[in-house]
This record gives C-alpha cells, structure tokens and sequence, in this order.
C-alpha cells in the first residue's frame, strides 16, 4: 500500500491497494514521523472492517496531529475529516465524572452526600441499601449493582418501558425509578463492579444539583470554559444528527443514547477528547498543568470502539473507529492501545 497527497492542512490523501486500487482516503495534513501511527490505524480499520477512523494527538497543550480516515457516509462519497463526530460509548464516563468533580470542588456536592437524598425521589427503595449509596461510590463503580449478577438495565430501556407502561419512549429517571424496586448485588462501597447504571444515575445526580440537564451542564459549564464545543448527546435517529458526525454500519448498537446520556450517550470528534485530557485526568479529577500520569479509557458499542490515553510523557491521543469485532473487542482495544503507544512516542521522540 502507498498514499498519495496534496500540501497544506486540508490535504487529502489517497492509499492504494498493490493493485493500484484506491482503497481509504485520508484527510488532515499529514505530519513527519508519524507515518508508523498511520501504518496502525489502518492495519485497525481493516482488522475491525471499519469505514471511519479519526486519531487525534496532543502533547501538553498542543495538538501536533489530527487527521480522518476512511468514508464518513456508507454510500463512500465523503471522506471522513479530522473533526468528524464518533459515538464514543463508555468514554462518556470520564466526562461525566469530571462535571461531578467540579460540582464537588464548587461546594454545591459533597462526595460522600447520599444519593437518594440527592435525587429527592418520592418513591422508598425495595432493596434499603440504597439509603448507604454515596456520590463517590457511583464515580467509583462501587455502587452495588454487578450487572454479570443480573442485568445492564441500560440495554433493557424497551422492556422497562413496557414494564412501567409507558406510551412514550423511556426516559433516564425512569430506569432509576424501574430499579428502585430491584435489588443491589453488594453492599455499596465494598467492591468495585463496572456499572452503566451508577453513572445513569450519577447524571440524574449532576441535573438535580446543578438545575439543568446533564448534557447542557457538561457543555456549557465544564467543557466551554476550554473552547470544546464539539461533545454532543447522541441521537437515534440519523435525520437529526449533526452533518459531521458518520455514519455507522448496519448492526450497529441501538443503545438508547438519550436514556444513556451520563453513561454512554455522548458524541465527539477526536480533537475535542485531546483538548479534554489536557485539562481532565481519565478519573474525573482536574488536571494540572505539566503534570503527568498513565491513564486509559475504552469505548465499546456494535458499531463504536472508542479509546482515550494519557502517557507519562504527557503526550494525550484519542481514536474513534465506527466498527468492532464482537466477541474480540477487549482484546482489540488492548492490542491497539500497545501498538498506538509504540508508534506515539516514537512519533514524538
């Protein structure tokens, strides 16, 4: 394989098959030393079967990379651009922990304020362990409930509705108020279970605090103040979605991204995530500058594989592909982030 490409930021590469068949556009301006990176990211695409790929990388301040690969429409008339939109599945918890920080820092939320009293909830839970549910436990995943003890409810929002009886589609409070009635796993705190339903809930948390909806306390009062705009609630339905965001390959998840807005709802374009790590630790907690740490955060849906890392080089970078390989995904990410690692630093050295 070999790319053809014009100069200047806007230039668009094209790579080419060994039988000179165009095979993945590529756009952004291409920069020295990072021809291995590009080399990884399309090795990637092509073991996902991925249409769209963005990578973005950052170090300290500065974004030193940013480019698109692939098509962003499934009819392969539109390349996909550096700032392309990407569902970004659970890499929305990092963002979500972060608003619950800062209404921590402000004062207005003390990590160990219990939740129910926080939600304000006209309903007694059937499992009283609730009562012992604190803020940090949710931003920790120690909140009690193990879904590979029972159930992600977060992927069962038609059946809830149905349970409820609802005759409109489901909204966030009404899963807490379906799981209300259910039992917890374990006595919060006392261990660590990953929990899409404790950041559900963590979100229900941010907006009765802050008086607004989660997504537009994230946008406006945590990511503006850094100029990132480009972090959007997921729509289900593509007439409403934004002209840059891709489209995503048939099988895709139908997660409810409305329903699932604090836990894995969000949007976003890789540079937007870069620009978010220079001020955010991967945990939620603020950032200072020069400081330096190893952190890594996964995405998964059908459809989405999303990954965020922080290196103790300080160097930040992001990867949004709209495709995964069932049954091998884990394995992917964590074969990816090696190989990205490897070819970041080397870029940057």
């Amino acid at each position: 394989m070999h790319c053809r490409s014009g100069l200047g930021a806007a230039a668009l590469a094209v790579c080419f098959s060994a039988t000179g068949a165009p095979e993945v556009p590529v756009s952004g301006g291409s920069v020295d030393g990072f021809e291995p990176l590009e080399r990884v990211v399309l090795m990637h695409m092509r073991r996902l079967g991925a249409p769209a790929a963005t990578v973005a990388v950052g170090k300290g301040d500065a974004l030193v990379y940013a480019r698109g690969f692939g098509w962003a429409d499934t009819a392969r008339t539109r390349p996909v651009e550096p700032d392309a939109l990407m569902r970004i599945a659970s890499v929305t918890k990092p963002l979500t922990a972060a608003a619950a920080r800062k209404l921590i820092d402000e004062g207005r939320l003390d990590a160990d304020d219990a939740v129910l009293a926080r939600l304000a909830l006209d309903e007694t839970p059937a499992d009283r362990r609730w009562t012992r549910i604190r803020v940090r436990h949710l931003i920790d995943h120690r909140g009690g409930w193990d879904a590979h003890q029972s159930v992600d409810p977060m992927f069962q929002v038609d059946a809830i509705a149905r349970r409820l009886h609802l005759e409109r589609p489901p909204r966030a409070h009404d899963i807490v108020r379906y799981m209300l009635r259910e039992p917890l796993q374990f006595e919060p705190g006392t261990r660590k279970a990953y929990s899409n339903f404790g950041y559900c809930v963590l979100g229900r948390v941010i907006e009765r605090v802050a008086g607004t909806r989660y997504i537009d306390y994230l946008r406006q009062q945590l990511l503006a103040r850094y100029g990132i705009r480009d972090v959007l609630l997921g729509t289900m339905r593509s007439a409403t979605r934004d002209a840059r965001e891709v489209d995503y390959p048939n099988g895709a998840s139908g997660f409810n991204t409305v329903t699932g807005d604090s836990a894995a709802g969000l949007v976003a374009s890789a540079p937007a995530l870069v620009r978010f790590l220079e001020h955010y630790w991967l945990s939620g907690a603020p950032r200072r500058p020069g400081t330096r740490g190893n952190w890594a955060y996964f995405g998964s849906l059908p459809g989405t594989s999303a990954m965020v890392r922080q290196l103790r080089s300080g160097v930040n970078y992001a990867v949004l592909m709209n495709a995964r390989r069932e049954g091998s995904h884990k394995r992917d990410q964590q074969r990816l982030a090696r190989r990205m690692d490897a070819a970041v630093e080397r870029a940057l050295q």
